[in-house]
Protein backbone atom coordinates (compact mmCIF):
# COMPACT_ATOMS: atom_id res chain seq x y z
CA UNK A 1 0.00 0.00 0.00
CA UNK A 2 1.09 3.21 -0.95
CA UNK A 3 0.48 7.17 0.34
CA UNK A 4 0.62 10.19 -1.26
CA UNK A 5 0.43 13.62 0.11
CA UNK A 6 -0.61 15.83 -2.38
CA UNK A 7 -0.90 19.78 -1.91
CA UNK A 8 -3.49 21.45 -3.32
CA UNK A 9 -3.10 24.06 -6.46
CA UNK A 10 0.17 24.40 -6.16
CA UNK A 11 0.93 20.47 -6.99
CA UNK A 12 2.32 19.23 -9.84
CA UNK A 13 0.17 18.20 -13.07
CA UNK A 14 -0.24 14.39 -11.82
CA UNK A 15 -1.45 15.34 -8.68
CA UNK A 16 -3.58 17.57 -9.64
CA UNK A 17 -4.79 15.40 -12.19
CA UNK A 18 -5.38 13.13 -8.53
CA UNK A 19 -7.28 15.49 -6.84
CA UNK A 20 -9.93 16.37 -9.86
CA UNK A 21 -10.57 12.53 -9.46
CA UNK A 22 -11.35 12.46 -5.60
CA UNK A 23 -13.46 15.88 -6.60
CA UNK A 24 -15.03 13.69 -9.12
CA UNK A 25 -15.30 10.81 -6.14
CA UNK A 26 -17.15 13.22 -3.59
CA UNK A 27 -18.84 14.50 -6.04
CA UNK A 28 -20.31 11.05 -6.75
CA UNK A 29 -20.90 10.31 -3.36
CA UNK A 30 -22.20 13.45 -2.03
CA UNK A 31 -24.42 16.22 -3.05
CA UNK A 32 -22.96 19.36 -3.74
CA UNK A 33 -22.17 21.02 -0.34
CA UNK A 34 -23.15 24.79 -1.69
CA UNK A 35 -22.77 28.29 0.61
CA UNK A 36 -25.77 29.96 0.98
CA UNK A 37 -24.19 33.28 0.75
CA UNK A 38 -22.25 32.70 -2.20
CA UNK A 39 -23.19 29.64 -3.42
CA UNK A 40 -19.76 27.97 -4.04
CA UNK A 41 -19.30 24.39 -3.97
CA UNK A 42 -17.38 23.60 -0.59
CA UNK A 43 -15.88 20.18 -2.17
CA UNK A 44 -13.41 21.00 -4.46
CA UNK A 45 -12.62 23.38 -1.54
CA UNK A 46 -11.82 20.72 0.81
CA UNK A 47 -9.99 18.72 -1.79
CA UNK A 48 -7.54 21.10 -2.90
CA UNK A 49 -7.40 23.28 0.45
Amino acid sequence: MKFVVLRGKNAPSEARKLLAQAVNIFHEGFDPIVDATIGRDFIPSMVYG
